[in-house]
């Protein structure tokens, strides 16, 4: 649930508590906000830079992440919605890959998805050819799980906005 304060809180301390801590974390607040949800960011406690972005109005989350991406200071963006907790050396991991891959623009990784019934792991292609094929129908990259070169993704116009394939 998006609007859970306890998801937003868990994430955020999955991204503070990252081994290569972020330099940046960018929160854009898509129109009305909860006053609970706003709690949880303003007891934040952590020496990383925190930028919130509040929109007049919900402009869609394709619109919502272009103007983000905005206030983004680096190089390397990580993807992730307040009810997605990421792997503590999630970033480390991502980081060395597209240092030592400079012809990489965007990865990603499997995830697992929790719901009544408990856990699924949602597993995508990995290699170059078979995401290029699942690419024709599908989304070949978990969102809330990428890491990209931040000047790429605008070379090519950032996010579209297109309803329910915003995040594609």
């Amino acid at each position: 649930n998006k609007e859970s304060p306890i998801f937003l809180s868990e994430s955020l301390q999955s991204v503070i508590n990252q081994t290569v801590a972020p330099d940046q974390i960018v929160i854009v607040y898509d129109g009305f906000i909860s006053e609970s949800l706003k709690a949880v960011v303003n007891s934040l406690e952590t020496d990383i830079p925190l930028d919130i972005i509040q929109l007049a109005e919900n402009v869609g989350l394709g619109r919502a992440l272009n103007e983000g991406l905005k206030y983004c200071k680096y190089s390397y963006v990580a993807r992730m919605d307040t009810d997605d907790i990421c792997h503590k050396r999630r970033f480390e991991y991502q980081i060395k890959f597209l240092q030592n891959n400079p012809n990489v623009t965007l990865l990603g990784t499997s995830v697992h998805e929790f719901d009544d019934d408990g856990r699924r792991e949602k597993k995508l292609p990995i290699t170059h050819n078979d995401i290029c094929k699942f690419a024709r129908t599908k989304n070949p990259f978990n969102h809330m799980s990428v890491m990209f070169k931040k000047d790429d993704i605008l070379k090519v116009g950032g996010y579209r906005h297109h309803l329910y394939m915003e995040d594609y």
